[in-house]
């Protein structure tokens, strides 16, 4: 039987390589600069590639550089390999002890089955503005690591980000995130807002403080499906700079968040609520980060 209302797609013919070193995926992406994909778990490309919504012709595997695949300190540095899984993230004692959020962004990251294939790097370089990791690693102040056969940059991640699923990246390879870790106390939170437990986003927020004298000393913000990039709310943060920790203070600047978004409205929300849940998230994740904070 039939069902002419079905569409069914294939993928379109593409040519796979399948590099062993950094240097030869290098080579590769710069060898086929247009029409060329970097594919590591495949988790959102090989869906896009089946309803052609890309149709490269070249697919460069990146799943054999195993030297991308780690989390460690060095010194006051957290480092992550580009290809390090979703769900080493979420086993990691080294993430849960230094940034936190990042932890919570991971169980809360589609399912269990997404997370055993999908990357860290895929996550930031789909440059979704849902992405589901990349608030709790602006609030961190995370750097990304690009490297290109003319050499390698690092940049702060909230400068990667240009639009809905664009980057700065080239021809360049991201190969790393860069934490730096605070001295001191702090504490961070993070939570998302979706239809389902596996869905993306329809509105995400990560919060970082830091406390003195029972003022904030130092506040950091992210939200995520509320721009066409995930975006730090830097009104919230200076209206809570040196500011006394109290529930008006934090409730005023949580109204703030309102003119740091520009929510659209789709399938998964509409503008107006992703505007008021944004006041709600933010005031929420504050209070948790401070009482972290203060443990």
């Amino acid at each position: 039987m039939s069902y002419p209302h079905v569409i069914t797609k294939t993928i379109k013919e593409f040519k796979l390589i399948s590099p062993t070193t950094i240097e030869e995926a290098l080579y590769a992406l710069n060898e086929y600069k247009t029409d060329t994909r970097i594919i590591a778990g495949g988790t959102d490309l090989v869906p896009l590639m089946k309803h052609r919504a890309v149709t490269p012709k070249y697919v460069v595997s990146i799943e054999k550089l195993k030297e991308l695949d780690y989390v460690r300190l060095v010194g006051d540095q957290l480092r992550i390999g580009a290809l390090t899984k979703i769900n080493t993230i979420k086993n990691s004692d080294v993430i849960m002890k230094n940034c936190y959020s990042l932890y919570e962004a991971s169980l809360v990251f589609a399912t269990p089955q997404i997370r055993n294939v999908a990357t860290i790097g895929g996550n930031i370089c789909r440059s979704s503005p849902s992405a589901d990791t990349v608030p709790s690693l602006l609030v961190f102040n995370a750097q990304v690591k690009l490297v290109n056969q003319k050499g390698e940059r690092i940049i702060p991640l909230e400068q990667f980000f240009t639009g809905p699923g664009l980057n700065v990246a080239d021809s360049d390879l991201l190969t790393e995130i860069i934490i730096p870790i605070e001295k001191g106390e702090y504490g961070t939170a993070f939570h998302k807002i979706s239809r389902n437990t596996s869905d993306l986003a329809k509105v995400n927020c990560a919060v970082k403080v830091s406390i003195s004298h029972e003022k904030f000393s130092d506040v950091k913000v992210a939200l995520g499906a509320v721009s066409d990039r995930p975006i730090r709310a830097k009104n919230v943060e200076k209206l809570l700079i040196d500011k006394k920790i109290n529930a008006e203070n934090i409730e005023k600047a949580s109204e703030m968040v309102i003119n740091d978004i520009n929510p659209i409205t789709d399938v998964r929300s509409t503008e107006i609520y992703r505007k008021e849940i944004s006041k709600v998230l933010v005031k929420r994740m504050l209070n948790l980060a401070v009482e972290r904070a203060q443990k």
